[in-house]
């Protein structure tokens, strides 16, 4: 009998005062294995899984975390462990590693190959991939499919379309109110993400701009603030933030107060004038367990700091590891015009370095879909604020019509008409096919020059 994947929405807690209902969308996906009663001595068992699996993209890096550190239920030896890993890429690969281990890889300009064997050990190690891409490169793609007999009593198409922006040229230059918060707990001595982390610090900080305002806020149970209140950037406040962030030593291994550190740079805030971006640069790698640890409470909290104030702050998520909150990383930059990327610590400083430009130069902040008539259950909902060298991703569903459009619109630095046309579902016999569009921006000036830019390769 098929099994098909369905959609849930989980609404939890009470009436919300978020500018959105925080809702977590669950894709179910039964896996049933039909296994032998009993097997015989000498017997042997496989099961081999096929799925697809979206990988974190972001200016270039592909990462992939393959779990197989099992030492907390088996120590034993095992007889023979491998690893083998073959990519196809329509962009030009130009790096592939497994970190921590001494693979045998290898790459031409669209594929790449890697194999590990590993004879009489224990499984103690996860494999962490990453694949390096041209970023000279756009892409934008996408699948749907139409079932016949659908789940549920929604729409029977379902489609994902992911595209990707290159920055557009500033046509002024933002000043930044730049809190940069950084976890400290415990879990950032491992893998040097600490070390990476100050690196990345002291880059953006040594990058800073004359008429900028910043501070540096560790957190680990207590919050350490630089100073109590955000500094003119010059060469004075610039040694004295150097120095704190670079021999800043970790004190012992304490718990993860990022309620706190948060909320302590939120405060920070004063309603910003116009070309000034109050922002929050986060760096975490795990999950709240001092203070207010629930995410429900947390999101709440920040909304009700923030409802009135009248900051309209930017937030920053980049989440270190695989024992972050997504959850709770995601919520926060989508509801604040801000971005959430997930890396490895060796991911750190040029992700954090390859963002710095975009930051002070969103594409759009406020996108708004226009969706025509039979599409439904439409996410991300509302759509977050569009950066260049970023991947994002649109899902829904769609019923049985010839040709349905879904398109994308907002405005750059207030003065730049946007028209994002993101795809276009062709329905046949129970197929579909999904094709990208153009981006167009036209600029009102007294020269009325008109801008447009070369469509994303599908």
């Amino acid at each position: 009998m098929p099994v098909y994947p369905a959609y849930h929405r989980i609404r939890k807690g009470g009436p919300s005062t978020f500018p959105h209902d925080f809702i977590d969308y669950i894709l179910l996906m039964p896996v049933i294995f039909d296994i032998p009663d009993s097997l015989a001595f000498n017997d042997s068992l496989s099961v081999e899984i096929t799925y697809v699996q979206m990988l974190n993209y972001n200016f270039g890096s592909v990462t992939l975390n393959l779990k197989n550190n099992y030492t907390s239920m088996q120590t034993s030896p095992l007889d023979y462990q491998s690893v083998d890993i073959n990519i196809v890429s329509d962009k030009v690969i130009q790096g592939f590693e497994i970190l921590d281990i001494p693979e045998e890889s290898s790459h031409t300009d669209h594929s790449a190959s890697a194999h590990y064997h590993l004879f009489n050990s224990p499984a103690s190690t996860n494999y962490r991939c990453v694949l390096h891409l041209d970023t000279s490169q756009l892409s934008s793609w996408g699948f749907s499919t139409y079932l016949d007999s659908p789940p549920d009593d929604g729409n029977p198409g379902f489609f994902l379309y992911t595209m990707e922006e290159d920055a557009l040229p500033a046509l002024e230059n933002s000043a930044l109110r730049l809190n940069i918060v950084i976890d400290v707990s415990g879990s950032m001595t491992w893998e040097d993400r600490l070390e990476n982390a100050k690196a990345a610090a002291s880059w953006v900080i040594n990058n800073l701009q004359p008429g900028d305002y910043f501070n540096v806020i560790l957190f680990d149970h207590i919050v350490r603030p630089l100073w109590g209140q955000m500094r003119e950037f010059n060469s004075t406040n610039r040694n004295l933030a150097l120095a704190y962030v670079q021999n800043y030593e970790m004190p012992g291994l304490n718990g993860t107060n990022l309620h706190g550190g948060l909320t302590a740079a939120l405060a920070q805030f004063l309603p910003p004038p116009n070309g000034v971006m109050n922002s929050v640069l986060l760096l975490s790698d795990g999950q709240p367990t001092v203070g207010l640890t629930d995410t429900y409470q947390i999101l709440q909290s920040i909304n009700s700091q923030v409802s009135g104030a009248f900051t309209d702050p930017h937030i920053y998520c980049f989440g270190i590891g695989s024992e972050v909150n997504y959850q709770l990383l995601n919520a926060l930059a989508l509801h604040y015009n801000g971005i959430s990327i997930f890396l490895e610590s060796s991911e750190i400083v040029n992700t954090i370095t390859s963002f710095y430009t975009e930051m002070r130069n969103p594409i759009t902040i406020n996108p708004e879909l226009s969706i025509s008539a039979g599409v439904s259950d439409v996410l991300p909902d509302p759509f977050p604020a569009i950066y260049g060298g970023i991947q994002y991703r649109l899902v829904g569903r769609y019923s049985d019509l010839p040709t349905i459009s879904i398109g994308v619109a907002g405005n750059h630095q207030d003065t730049c008409e946007l028209q994002l046309r993101f795809c276009t579902l062709r329905h046949r016999n129970s197929q579909s096919e999904l094709r990208s569009q153009n981006l167009g921006c036209h600029q009102d000036r007294q020269s009325a020059d008109r801008i447009l830019f070369s469509p994303p390769a599908f």
